[in-house]
């Protein structure tokens, strides 16, 4: 996604088209910008009189940082839980049901990786050098 337009470009578009110096068309050619962009610039001066560049979008995070805090110390405790294990475990003490997927981005953004468990124990005749 393309940064958004400066503050002081969505400034002088405004400008212009309230002094009438153009149709939208020609002010989007004459400041090398999208109609499109001219007719969101001019639609968030009417509506809500700003033209500061609005915070990107998204949905906002399942889990509050209280909940992220109960899943480290769940991964720190046993640190070969899978994530539905994680998602189980979880939905079982909140009553909230949450993805397998929902747990790997916790689990990536608390910059914690499973230890997988071996399948059987270390040979301790093995050479160490």
């Amino acid at each position: 996604m393309p940064a958004p337009l400066s503050t002081d470009l969505r400034w002088r578009i405004a400008r212009a088209y309230e002094r009438g110096e153009g149709s939208r068309a020609d002010l989007a050619q004459r400041f090398a910008v999208g109609k499109a962009s001219v007719d969101r610039v001019i639609r968030q001066a009417r509506q809500s009189g700003s033209l500061e560049p609005k915070k990107p979008g998204g949905s906002r995070r399942l889990l509050t940082e209280a909940d992220e805090a109960l899943v480290r110390s769940w991964i720190e405790a046993q640190p070969d839980l899978t994530q539905d294990e994680l998602a189980q475990r979880f939905t079982e003490h909140t009553g909230r049901r949450v993805s397998r997927r929902t747990m790997g981005r916790v689990r990536a953004r608390l910059g914690l990786t499973r230890k997988k468990r071996r399948c059987r124990p270390r040979s301790n005749s093995a050479p160490t050098s």
